[in-house]
């Protein structure tokens, strides 16, 4: 039998590597989080800033402040007035652009900030007990504690291995846009019509970053009559990630399953809770250190 391991953020934050949202947010602050990113995502940048929060706001892009946006600039100027160039075309087309190789740019931090450091990682304690790993980072940390890399499934893709996913799972907008006919504006048919293919534009966005859980979890190929007990170590169970969870545990029955948790006041945390509750998990168990999990459950 072997144990299911999940790993999350808060597995390499706990190996003192600067994966976290902010962290890179940070490093690219003015370049990739500029101004039009700021518009687009309704999404608080602060040192408490999950990528969890940066998920849900990509399913949570407000129409609205696009189009307001692109009209400041001066994107839905008309095609003859004096003041139209060919920038405020570009700002039109290119609205997405930034956000949308969020993926890419993280990827090149990930190689330049963390990979490097994954090397000096030395830990005491080791994994020793068989285990399977779905890895909800695009890193391979786990294996400085002894994990062979054929027993790692990346749900999202590891960081070398093609596009990497980062997504939301919303349709409440999505839902919206499809039932718009037309936004009505002020001036004449070409601002109309460029409103119109806002609209469009932020379809596509949101549908294009929209997870596939099913597809993405089908390709972890797990034997799941082998689990015999679950571990959630950095993981926040996020709404987001919740369905890949619904999965889980459809597939591996009433097993126990222990999940990591961070609270300055070792209190557990209520959304914590919530999941267990939805999951309809019988045997649980809260442990607030990643290392007491492994030294007690993951190491002979």
């Amino acid at each position: 039998m072997k144990t299911l391991v999940i790993i999350g953020n808060g597995f390499d934050l706990n190996n003192q590597l600067k994966t976290s949202y902010s962290d890179f947010a940070e490093s690219v602050q003015g370049d990739v989080i500029s101004e039009k990113y700021s518009y687009i995502l309704p999404l608080d940048l602060n040192e408490d800033t999950l990528w969890s929060n940066l998920e849900e706001a990509l399913g949570d892009v407000d129409v609205d402040n696009v189009i307001e946006y692109l009209s400041d600039s001066g994107s839905y100027n008309d095609y003859a007035a004096d003041d139209w160039s060919d920038a405020d075309h570009h700002w039109h087309s290119q609205i997405f652009e930034d956000v949308d190789n969020i993926t890419e740019y993280f990827k090149k931090y990930l190689v330049e900030n963390v990979i490097p450091e994954i090397h000096n990682i030395n830990p005491k304690i080791k994994i020793s007990v068989p285990v399977s790993v779905i890895n909800f980072n695009y890193t391979p940390t786990i294996e400085k504690y002894g994990v062979s890399s054929r027993n790692i499934h990346y749900i999202h893709r590891k960081y070398d291995e093609g596009r990497i996913v980062i997504g939301h799972n919303s349709e409440n907008e999505i839902n919206r846009i499809e039932k718009h006919n037309q936004y009505e504006s002020e001036g004449g048919i070409d601002i109309e019509t460029r409103v119109s293919e806002t609209y469009d534009e932020v379809l596509s966005f949101l549908k294009s970053h929209k997870k596939n859980h099913e597809a993405n979890f089908t390709e972890l190929k797990l034997d799941w009559s082998e689990c015999d007990k679950v571990i959630c170590l950095g993981h926040s169970c996020s709404p987001v990630d919740m369905p890949y969870f619904k999965m889980i545990h459809s597939k591996v029955g009433e097993v126990p399953w222990i999940f990591s948790y961070y609270d300055e006041n070792n209190i557990v945390p209520t959304d914590l809770k919530h999941v267990v509750n939805e999951l309809g998990v019988k045997h649980y168990e809260f442990i607030p250190s990643i290392d007491d999990i492994i030294v007690k459950h993951l190491s002979i």
